[in-house]
């Protein structure tokens, strides 16, 4: 029965992006125009090198990612401070486990605001390096500070700071305005990802080969709602902003992560039996119930 809830969540959790297309969520009705201040970015450092970023170095000149590793799990932290922030900061930490050595460790980030030093312990153990970035491919390269010195075979955590805008098109992480029907534009984000889209949302191995877990926490503003694949598991407030935490995902590419943040004027939807919970317009919410009772239906009867 567990795997059937989990795939109605993740469903439902996907109807938001998919809804964006159909037309079930209002479309985008506004551009905002409103562009990030320096003090909207001030805490974010950069080891960036300045070398020519349109040429390439060894590995970089692959379009694919060369590195025989495995991804474990991404550890995921959006901070959304208020409703009328069109950029929020990131913070993610990428534990893999590095299978031969390699010169370069190669990664996938792209239209970040900023992006911070990167912090990278190899077995616990900080190793210090330099970071630059080829934009034809989306790379950011990262080298050992030390001259001649390769990656070894081992395990590793990467952890690093970034903003990403919301206002840079509809694919990455994004918003979009509508009209609740009553002369009010309210705003909702949602992320959206084509299969090399994840890069314009955060720093990650973005080939769908590299499968790994998902543990995503998104602070928000109280009057929102926050929903992801998963289910949250926990919400706490915090200075003000509430804080969902989300159960870890099953190994999946990066491209199906999904969340959106909601105006809490949302409609919810709950069964009485294992509460499978559907968010939903409220301009649609009385034809949904119909397609609410039908699935649940089905799921029992699939579970009988």
């Amino acid at each position: 029965m567990s795997w059937i809830i989990l795939s109605v969540v993740f469903y439902c959790t996907s109807l938001i992006t998919a809804g964006l297309v159909s037309g079930l969520i209002p479309q985008q009705i506004e551009e905002i125009n409103t562009q990030a201040t320096p003090s909207d970015v001030s805490t974010i450092e950069t080891t960036t090198i300045n070398l020519d970023s349109s040429t390439c170095i060894e590995d970089e000149c692959h379009p694919r990612l060369l590195s025989n590793l495995e991804v474990h799990n991404y550890d995921l932290e959006y901070i959304y401070n208020h409703i009328n922030d069109t950029i929020v900061q990131g913070y993610v930490t990428i534990n893999f486990t590095l299978k031969e050595p390699i010169n370069q460790l190669i990664y996938h980030a792209k239209r970040m605001v900023q992006l911070g030093e990167p912090v990278l312990y190899e077995d616990g153990v900080h190793r210090l390096v330099t970071m630059r970035n080829y934009t034809p491919h989306d790379y950011i390269s990262l080298c050992l500070l030390s001259k001649n010195s390769s990656f070894s075979p081992n395990r590793y955590s990467l952890k690093q700071k970034f903003v990403v805008s919301l206002i840079y098109g509809n694919i990455g992480f994004y918003q979009t305005l509508y009209n609740d029907g009553n002369g009010t534009i309210r705003k909702l984000l949602a992320s959206k990802f084509q299969p090399t889209d994840a890069r314009k949302a955060f720093p990650c191995f973005d080939e769908p080969q590299f499968k790994a877990v998902f543990r995503i926490s998104i602070i928000h503003p109280e009057e929102t709602i926050a929903i992801a694949n998963f289910p949250s598991i926990e919400e706490t407030i915090e200075n003000g902003l509430r804080r969902t935490t989300f159960a870890d995902t099953f190994r999946m590419s990066t491209y199906l992560a999904a969340w959106a943040v909601l105006p809490d004027t949302y409609g919810q939807l709950v069964s009485n039996d294992d509460k499978p919970k559907v968010y939903i317009y409220m301009e649609f919410l009385k034809n949904f119930v119909v397609f609410n009772d039908i699935s649940i239906q089905d799921n029992s009867m699939g579970s009988s």
